[in-house]
């Protein structure tokens, strides 16, 4: 048996850089000290070893090739291979199973690391305590180069807006949470750039993964405030309502009817912060069109029945 990769890599001075302040942006590009792309070239396994409780490990000696650079840097450069040896586990009665053991271990395989960490070292850096994501390249890479080229040119809020808005059928998740940790400062701020981001999570092109991401960034950021601005929430009220009413956010309306509107508008409060009137009357709302949505939801969302009240005065 052979040791894990952190245990047996040099760390020399060229390796090493000092230690990164804890990110918590949200984002996982944001949060990255180094994102890099890499290719799997071969994977040789070890046998399968059972532990005294039961549970399966075997070891993988791998090699990569170094293709791309995104963010940070790294001693390996592009179209340099190395090997790594890494730990997998086979059962599901680990409780962390660790980084390797979903990963696709076929050859040809190109992943994106996402990572943070004190090193410069892509063989460091690709171990549990510094990686943060690893997945296929296929499903994060236009999110992960669109979100670089608003990095790197430092775009202002309008312009990542723009951008997200004319290709939002081609980004997803992990390019919202991006955009929404880049310009949260100023949507909260501003009722022009939070109507902007608004259309965002409206636009019926948007992917179904990012608008949620979109959704759940402003909801719980607004919800941080001590004082949210009170033009933020009616208009986050008034997006949500017609987001009820748009058949492409379905996947949506279980947790906007039953959690973040009856939160918005304290709708089960003897005295609700918001009322029909205010919400509904200047957005002009279908107050039926609501009803029957919402009252469609009861059954799978209990706290809907407190919106649907809420409708009904």
């Amino acid at each position: 048996m052979f040791e894990p990769p952190d245990q047996d890599i040099p760390q020399d001075e060229t390796a090493i850089e000092p230690e990164p302040a804890p990110e918590i942006s949200g984002s996982e590009i944001k949060d990255a000290t180094a994102i890099f792309l890499l290719r799997l070239e071969t994977a040789v396994f070890g046998a399968w070893i059972r532990s005294p409780e039961g549970q399966r490990s075997r070891t993988a000696k791998l090699q990569f090739t170094l293709l791309e650079v995104f963010k940070g840097h790294l001693i390996q450069k592009p179209g340099e291979a190395f090997d790594l040896a890494v730990l997998q586990h086979g059962d599901a009665g680990f409780e962390d199973p660790g980084l390797w053991s979903h990963v696709k271990m076929a050859p040809g395989t190109e992943l994106i690391a996402f990572t943070n960490g004190p090193s410069n070292d892509a063989r460091l850096l690709l171990s549990d305590r510094y990686c943060i994501r690893l997945p296929e390249a296929s499903g994060v890479l236009d999110d992960t180069r669109a979100a670089m080229l608003i990095e790197n040119e430092n775009l202002p809020p309008v312009k990542v807006l723009t951008l997200a808005a004319t290709s939002a059928n081609r980004f997803g998740d992990l390019f919202a949470r991006y955009v929404w940790s880049r310009i949260k400062n100023f949507v909260l701020d501003s009722d022009q750039v939070l109507d902007s981001y608004l259309r965002l999570v409206e636009n019926p092109h948007t992917r179904s993964d990012a608008r949620d991401a979109y959704l759940m960034g402003l909801d719980e950021d607004l919800g941080l405030r001590s004082r949210p601005r009170r033009e933020s929430e009616i208009m986050l009220a008034q997006s949500m309502f017609r987001l009820l009413l748009l058949p492409e956010a379905q996947p949506l309306y279980p947790v906007i009817s039953g959690v973040l509107l009856p939160n918005l508008l304290r709708a089960d409060a003897k005295a609700p912060k918001y009322t029909p009137a205010e919400i509904l009357g200047p957005a002009k709302l279908d107050r039926a069109a609501l009803l029957r949505v919402v009252s469609g939801l009861t059954s799978e969302e209990e706290r809907a029945k407190k919106l649907v009240a809420w409708l009904a005065k």
